[in-house]
């Protein structure tokens, strides 16, 4: 008895996963991606980025995206619950890989900006601001 009345409650209940609700499914992140500079330095360790250098984004298995020196980004509804793998390419050659966890990010949105001199990608919440991301900011008329 106790078990048909167990399985009835959760099939009443409509919420069988405990801690999530439609909102946090319907939650989304973004990011910016900053400009990065052409930097001169040590070629040999490939710490050199020309006015050429074009970074390329995986965002998990879905988004990609790609861009040129100067150029920034962003990118939008990226499932806020969960770790993102997310793999770059520099010039089509694999550069890195990290994950990004939204839920260590309180604002919602995350800046990405190029670390020189390790030539690798940082992040942090874009309520901070800094490094040249732009991204989310309204323009004033």
């Amino acid at each position: 008895m106790r078990v048909v009345l167990l399985t009835v409650l959760i099939i009443l209940s409509g919420n069988t996963v405990p801690g999530v609700t439609d909102v946090e499914a319907d939650q989304s992140g973004s990011i910016c991606i900053a400009p990065f500079p052409a930097i001169s330095g040590d070629a040999a360790l490939g710490r050199t980025i020309s006015p050429e250098t074009t970074f390329t984004f995986r965002f998990g298995k879905h988004k990609t995206v790609t861009v040129k020196q100067g150029e920034s980004a962003s990118v939008t509804k990226l499932p806020s619950n969960r770790k993102i793998l997310v793999h770059v390419l520099q010039n089509n050659t694999p550069h890195e890989s990290f994950s990004i966890d939204f839920r260590k990010f309180p604002s919602g949105r995350i800046c990405m900006w190029l670390h020189f001199p390790y030539i690798t990608w940082q992040t942090y919440d874009y309520s901070k601001k800094g490094h040249g991301c732009k991204c989310f900011e309204t323009p004033v008329a």
